[in-house]
């Protein structure tokens, strides 16, 4: 989290209470799922999307938040959760360096802890004042997390080099949460609708050039650095943007096209494939599709921010460039 600590100065305190605010989820009468959800929720993570709404609640100018942490903390388990079911899905072994909690426990108990997640995460906020409205965003952040994966099964080991559908998909998957957490973090405080778009917007590019970043990594970096297994995206039939545009513009895109179309690669033709995307111009286009995706973000930070606050925004935007998992 170093490259985070300045970013997240403003909110430290807030975001302290929220791990408070999450470790008493964990803390269930069965002792199996109480050990589940404490070892997923202590795996800790980049915290992203309260920071969010915790940043851009800041608008408000006031001097505490501890009424809104409930809210930041539901953000973050609606995010474990879909994180639970998504390893499921992808029948993945590890997460930042760990067990899943499929590969530890089985499918139907990671599936029912997911589950049980989502239905804290909307406990911790329904006896909360907070705008009507703020409820109706959060239940649209899981419909479209759930028809961003439906989008994805739909395409696995599906050759395309349609840009535009694999920026719909990373919209629904991960853009559309980070642009809806900044933008209630505005609606909760009583901020005007402008402010609140801008914020969404911000939201909304900085969350387009996460995932791309997480895409270009799962080419260019390591298990150890991930957590993860390097090259999973291909092993799983996933077309990110870096093997789009290796299918467009590598000398090798017949082989590389024949490789991530077979559901039964072997690990040689693996490490072949994320080979032949390395060596491509795709990974130089890919980054600076981010950099676009960053500035753009930047350039939707209100002018109303106080200079610390727009400071943290903007360090946020350059963690995006930045990380290394």
């Amino acid at each position: 989290m170093n490259l985070l600590s300045k970013p997240y100065s403003l909110i430290r305190k807030e975001l302290d209470e929220v791990e408070v605010c999450l470790r008493k989820v964990s803390e269930t009468t069965f002792p199996l799922l109480s050990g589940i959800e404490s070892s997923l929720i202590s795996a800790g993570g980049k915290r992203l999307r309260p920071a969010l709404f915790l940043l851009a609640a800041r608008m408000a100018k006031k001097d505490d938040f501890a009424d809104i942490v409930p809210l930041a903390a539901s953000l973050e388990l609606i995010h474990v959760a879909s994180l639970i079911h998504d390893d499921v899905i992808d029948n993945s072994l590890l997460r930042r360096g760990k067990e899943t909690a499929n590969a530890k426990y089985g499918n139907h108990v990671a599936v029912l802890a997911g589950d049980y997640l989502f239905a804290s995460a909307f406990g911790l906020i329904s006896d909360k004042d907070y705008p009507r409205i703020v409820g109706g965003k959060i239940v649209e952040i899981v419909k479209l997390l759930a028809v961003g994966e439906i989008q994805q099964d739909s395409s696995l080991y599906k050759i395309t080099t349609d840009e535009e559908a694999y920026y719909c998909q990373i919209e629904k998957k991960t853009a559309a949460f980070m642009a809806v957490c900044c933008e209630i973090g505005a609606l909760v405080e009583g901020i005007g609708t402008d402010i609140a778009n801008k914020l969404y917007n911000y939201g909304h590019n900085l969350g387009m050039a996460f995932q791309i970043t997480d895409d270009l990594l799962d080419v260019t970096s390591n298990d150890e650095t991930l957590g993860k297994p390097a090259g999973r995206d291909i092993k799983q039939g996933v077309i990110t943007l870096p093997v789009i545009y290796a299918l467009k513009y590598s000398l090798k895109k017949e082989r590389l096209a024949a490789i991530i179309s077979n559901p039964l690669m072997s690990e040689e033709e693996l490490q072949e494939a994320v080979m032949i995307v390395r060596e491509c111009e795709g990974i130089a286009r890919s980054k600076k599709k981010v950099q676009e995706y960053v500035n753009k973000a930047k350039a939707f930070i209100p002018e109303e921010c106080s200079e610390n606050l727009r400071e943290s925004f903007d360090f946020l935007a350059d963690y995006i460039l930045k990380r290394n998992y």
